[in-house]
């Protein structure tokens, strides 16, 4: 996978010397993903995320998720699967460690995770004076960086951090700070 652009209306890559080519209305940005071998497309209006396309390097397009209308499609072993949820802040897809991970506005449970085919596998509670800000995936685990407030800042002010995540519980591990 080379050559990655992309333009308001459009997003074109090269893959094994094709250039797929994916219109969309609205792009914010575009990248790469290495580690599970896709193209993430983000798209909305004065810079804010409405929608999330995932795409193969070959152009297949491997999961889409509408924020505003709450609703999450995705294809896996050419099987299609739907899920509604309301409030989405962020999704993670992550094919190699077989689960999808919601990221959404709630009380207590901030997060769900479901493995490719749809089943539910846990939630994940908010933890203690932090908002959930993003997933970051690692070869071994995800990481799931966190936004504290005044109460978890150290001596220099900082209050990022990275929780490591049990996909199959839902469990969290504080692992460091996240720069």
């Amino acid at each position: 996978m080379e050559n990655l652009k992309f333009s308001s209306d459009l997003v074109e890559w090269t893959f094994n010397n094709e250039k797929i080519r994916v219109p969309s209305e609205h792009v914010i940005i575009a990248s790469i993903d290495d580690l599970n071998n896709y193209v993430v497309i983000e798209t909305g209006e004065q810079f804010i995320t409405n929608r999330i396309y995932f795409y193969s390097f070959s152009g297949e397009q491997l999961l889409f998720c509408d924020k505003q209308n709450g609703l999450i499609n995705w294809n896996v072993d050419r099987k299609q699967h739907n899920v509604e949820i309301s409030n989405i802040l962020n999704i993670g897809f992550f094919l190699k460690k077989k689960v999808i991970i919601v990221m959404y506005l709630a009380n207590e449970k901030e997060a769900i995770i479901f493995d490719l085919e749809g089943n539910f596998l846990c939630e994940v509670e908010k933890v203690s004076n932090y908002e959930m800000m993003y997933f970051q995936e690692y070869s071994d685990y995800i990481s799931i960086v966190m936004e504290g407030n005044s109460d978890t800042e150290d001596k220099y002010k900082r209050s990022s951090k990275n929780f490591k995540l049990d996909v199959l519980t839902g469990e969290l591990e504080e692992t460091g700070l996240s720069y």
